[in-house]
């Protein structure tokens, strides 16, 4: 309702909106090159220290897509890259305690 009668479907709307202005589509996010490394080392991790750099890296792709949603993609791959990275290195954890109880076992 509109100045206290109802609006009638042939009224002119109050106002107009036009606009004159091309606005380009929005460029899309890139990968972040922090987060492909991380994947990367994460699979390379059975080298040791790639899998420290793995999480890393991921960590520091991580709190960038933070900063910039919008610029920035990859947050999958920085996340896959610090789970490879941290099961590599639960792996060798595994395997150096083992080797140390095993030998201390065989030295008796």
């Amino acid at each position: 309702m509109e100045g206290g009668r109802p609006r009638e479907p042939d009224d002119e709307p109050e106002y107009y909106y036009t606009s004159s202005v091309y606005a380009p589509d929005p460029l899309p996010a890139r990968t972040n090159g922090f987060a492909v490394a991380a994947l990367v080392t994460g699979v390379l991790g059975f080298l040791f220290l790639t899998a420290i750099v793995a999480v890393v890296f991921g960590a520091v792709a991580l709190s960038q897509i933070k900063l910039s949603p919008a610029i920035q993609a990859g947050r999958g791959l920085a996340i896959s890259g610090i789970a490879l990275g941290a099961a590599w290195l639960a792996i060798y954890t595994t395997v150096i305690v083992l080797d140390a109880t095993l030998t201390s076992f065989n030295a008796r």
